[in-house]
């Protein structure tokens, strides 16, 4: 990754110097009509860093470093919260481009026309693929058909990248189940234990460690963690930030306290994974139901560079967290597009399910998802297969399945002390007839 360049000079004294020469004048400034005012209305619009900000085409007397130094004095005074953590002021401001995004993922907070049997279908998988993701773009090497393979027919872990993947999967459903519970320290080591598989009770980074990230140009360091000896104090501020009632919106309050909880970098790993369950666990604690469906992590999976440049940017631009929230909503905004064609594409396939097996027996919609698939893989499945994957009780996959071998679809054998299910001969032979 390339890293952002820095900015080596003060915006201020720059601004001030060009206000004395009468480079430019204050109405220039928050003049609309100026000879910049569309350039500064683009980079405030896609929120851009001075490593872009300074390659603008520009009026030969407006340098890069006064335009930088211009478009920070316009930012400065439209910061709408600034969150105090440690020694450290962060802030973030809400542009009218940033409203339109909010706008836009708020109007998707009730799913439209979904069964429950398709809520429950939705987000069981969603939650597998996020789990899947996540741990991927931390380095785990798993593939995701096997991965949902094994989430899915609950198999064991194979390998470390393996037993990543199912811890992640396991923290995603502890938060999903304690969304009605406060933040505190003791809950993020509970989220810890899950996602790292460990009952170990010494759990902070030491300063031992040496975690940190520098410039390989000039071995600049760009971001280093609070010292071990503030974690839990640090902590103690962000849950207090989390539990408050203030009127922050929902969303970029989660993409807030996935940020802060990455700067405290409270472990020696798990981090990032604890701080995109965090989001995920306080956007379903504030009912914003929509992020039961969504895989975020897939999208900064393949963006990585882009995820790391807005910590970064973050860290060096006076912890301005806007950066960080405008990355997230773009990643939201996409994941939302992706999931309305899924939708779509899912509607488009319930039209076209074939009746040939289930002529002449009454199935649901979930028993026909269940029957579906075996038509089309013709494999062998156990109940808790289709108890993950439908993300319903055992109890309703068990009843499924045996009402679907009663009536002759399917047959029961049963491996181990496990009963398994595969298609009858008679469903088979229809299939290859195809009548």
């Amino acid at each position: 990754m390339q890293l952002p360049e820095k900015v080596n000079f003060n915006w201020q004294s720059v601004l001030q110097k060009a206000l004395l020469d009468n480079t430019i004048n204050i109405h220039e400034i928050v003049s609309e009509n100026s000879e910049i005012a569309a350039d500064l209305k683009n980079a405030n619009a896609a929120y851009e860093y001075w490593d872009k900000v300074r390659y603008t085409v520009l009026p030969e007397n407006v340098s890069p470093e006064l335009f930088w130094s211009i478009l920070k004095f316009r930012r400065s005074g439209l910061y709408v919260e600034k969150i105090r953590l440690g020694i450290n002021v962060f802030k973030y401001l809400i542009n009218p481009e940033i409203l339109a995004k909010l706008s836009f993922i708020n109007s998707f907070n009730i799913v439209p026309a979904l069964s429950l049997d398709e809520e429950n279908e939705y987000s069981a998988n969603a939650k597998m693929k996020e789990a899947i993701a996540s741990s991927r773009l931390e380095g785990a090497q798993a593939l995701k058909a096997e991965a949902i393979e094994m989430l899915r027919a609950n198999l064991p872990a194979k390998s470390k990248s393996e037993q990543m993947i199912v811890n992640n999967y396991r923290a995603l459903n502890f938060a999903e189940k304690n969304i009605d519970k406060e933040l505190s320290v003791e809950f993020i080591k509970e989220i810890y234990s899950v996602i790292m598989n460990s009952s170990e009770a010494d759990i902070f980074r030491k300063d031992s460690l040496n975690v940190r990230v520098v410039d390989i140009r000039d071995d600049a360091v760009l971001y280093e963690p609070p010292k071990a000896a503030d974690i839990e104090t640090l902590l103690e501020e962000l849950c207090s930030y989390v539990n408050s009632s203030n009127e922050t919106n929902h969303v970029i309050k989660a993409a807030v306290i996935h940020f802060l909880f990455a700067y405290v970098h409270p472990f020696n790993d798990g981090n990032g994974r604890i701080a995109r369950t965090l989001f995920y666990w306080f956007a379903l604690k504030k009912g914003v139901n929509i992020f039961k469906y969504l895989t975020l992590s897939e999208i900064l999976r393949a963006i990585p560079s882009q995820y790391a440049k807005v910590f970064l940017y973050t860290e060096i631009d006076e912890n301005d967290i806007t950066y960080f929230i405008n990355f997230n909503l773009d990643v939201i905004f996409e994941e939302l597009n992706n999931f309305t064609a899924y939708l779509e594409a899912k509607k488009e396939e319930k039209s076209e399910t074939p009746e040939l097996l289930s002529s002449g027996v009454k199935l649901n919609p979930r028993q026909k998802s269940i029957l579906k698939e075996f038509t089309e893989k013709q494999n062998t499945r156990n109940i808790e297969y289709f108890k993950n994957k439908l993300g319903i009780v055992y109890e309703t996959a068990r009843t499924d399945l045996m009402y679907m071998a009663k009536k002759g679809l399917l047959v029961k054998t049963k491996k181990g002390k496990e009963f398994m299910y595969s298609l009858s001969k008679k469903s088979l032979k229809k299939i290859k007839n195809g009548n």
